[in-house]
């Protein structure tokens, strides 16, 4: 019976008798498991030694597999990971494979099965994944914005200040905090992200600080908080303003003490940690509405670094797609596909109100569903197609397009508009807000396509609104 080669096997599951029974198992054919039972030992273990194949739970304790795998997969975890379940359904097993997971095991585990998985992942290797984040690339753009942004990086990394990260959403507030660890003397160490407002309330502080087995209903066994996993490195703390109040006052006495208390327990701990924060809104405001304390939103803002919208930067836009189109290319298998310089204008010409987070995920969109040889304005969502300057008559600066370019615009940018009016039953104003843009550009494009509104349907403001079309013409 063939053994294996490479025998280093993370098992991350938190059912006590199936490590024991898979460790025993594995044993027999060459693997040597290490074990993690919650979702701190999974890093912790990962940290200290990259496995050859690992084999994660889709529930084990308070820990979501999905979201283990999801976030592995984004820093280019090197590994085959294979899912088990108890509750498995196709949608969940395609849901992970298309994630990046290697396989997908029901339990009780087939155990013949899973050996010929486990030599199949040391046959084949792992699944085409993203590579690691390229903070460099990511943050470091044209833009004089973001240039000074990460002059302030660099500034602070070598410190241990503690920095308070603001912007709207999708901006990438994470990568600035990844950025300062990884020029930090901490960047050998973990860096830990704890997003707050995903946490439930109840078990906000025991996630952070940890708890004893015992502590509350459900407390089965010890729990190693973020605060004590991140020891030596950095905690990243995105929304705090989503922080309840009571826990905030536990995190000031531990950025003042460096001390903490797991819950249920009356001993002290003490960690040596990097705290950045950040948060999508004005963080005075929240303090000024009661929901940060003033005395805790002093520790955290010893620098504070803002990061502008896309919107605000759009020499940013063509490096930052050209890097997601090919790292979406190479996670999902598909050959790279040029962009074509209409699509590029109409990107560079759309608001992204999702900001960076938006528009990875437009390439990542156009990578997988475009069949064309080049990624053009049709592979675009018809929103974004919708904001090309030079046909809505913005006043951004056009690039030269050819005739092909123009007629392919034409035809998107018809086509959203009168399915912007089906939804809209007919009425201009709702159609201009569900297509982002205002009643005048609406009326310049419905004359410059020839659609007639069906006047039955059109308010007396809508009416009225017509004017604009010949001032505007």
């Amino acid at each position: 019976m063939q053994t294996i080669e490479r025998n280093d096997l993370l098992l991350a599951d938190d059912d006590p008798d199936v490590l024991e029974a898979l460790r025993i198992y594995l044993g027999r054919f060459g693997w040597a498991p290490r074990v993690a039972a919650n979702k701190a030992a999974v890093y912790e273990a990962i940290y200290r030694k990259t496995p050859d194949v690992m084999l994660l739970d889709l529930q084990f304790g308070e820990a979501n597999g999905i979201e283990i795998l999801e976030r592995l997969t984004r820093d280019g975890f090197a590994a085959p990971i294979i899912m088990l379940t108890g509750h498995a359904t196709v949608a969940t097993a395609v849901g992970a494979i298309k994630m990046g997971a290697f396989d997908f095991l029901t339990k009780p585990v087939d155990l013949e099965r899973l050996r010929l998985v486990l030599l199949d992942a040391v046959e084949h290797g792992t699944p085409v994944v993203s590579p690691p984040p390229d903070t460099p690339r990511l943050i470091a753009g044209q833009s004089p914005a973001m240039q000074k942004v990460l002059d302030t990086i660099n500034e602070v990394a070598p410190t241990d200040a503690k920095v308070l990260i603001t912007g709207e959403s999708g901006v990438g507030k994470e990568l600035v905090a990844r950025a300062i660890h990884e020029r930090s003397r901490r960047r050998q160490q973990e860096f830990v992200a704890v997003n707050m407002a995903a946490l439930p309330e109840k078990l906000a502080e025991s996630v952070l600080f940890g708890h004893e087995k015992g502590a509350f209903t459900g407390a089965d066994r010890t729990h190693v908080g973020w605060c004590e996993t991140a020891n030596g490195g950095t905690l990243f703390l995105d929304e705090i303003g989503e922080m309840e109040l009571q826990l905030q006052a536990k995190l000031l006495r531990f950025l003042q003490e460096g001390a903490y208390h797991r819950v249920g327990s009356s001993a002290s701990r003490t960690v040596d940690v990097r705290l950045i924060s950040a948060t999508n809104r004005c963080s005075r405001r929240l303090v000024k509405d009661g929901l940060l304390r003033e005395d805790l939103f002093y520790r955290l803002q010893v620098v504070e670094i803002v990061v502008p919208p896309l919107r605000d930067r759009r020499e940013e836009i063509r490096p930052l797609v050209e890097f997601f189109l090919a790292r979406a290319a190479d996670r999902h298998g598909r050959p790279r596909k040029p962009l074509t310089t209409a699509a590029l204008a109409a990107m560079e010409s759309y608001s992204w109100p999702g900001n960076v987070r938006e528009l990875e995920h437009v390439a990542e969109r156009m990578v997988i569903l475009t069949r064309d040889d080049e990624l053009g304005v049709s592979s675009l969502p018809d929103h974004v197609a919708l904001g090309i300057g030079l046909v809505s008559g913005s006043g951004s600066p056009a690039p030269s397009l050819s005739d092909q370019d123009l007629r392919q615009m034409d035809q998107v940018q018809r086509r959203a508009i009168l399915e912007a009016l089906e939804n809209a039953g007919g009425h201009a104003v709702t159609a201009a807000r569900l297509l982002g843009i205002g009643q005048a550009t609406l009326y310049r494009k419905l004359k410059r396509y020839q659609i007639t509104l069906p006047r039955q349907r059109m308010s007396r403001f809508e009416v009225g609104a017509a004017d604009p079309l010949q001032s505007h013409s």
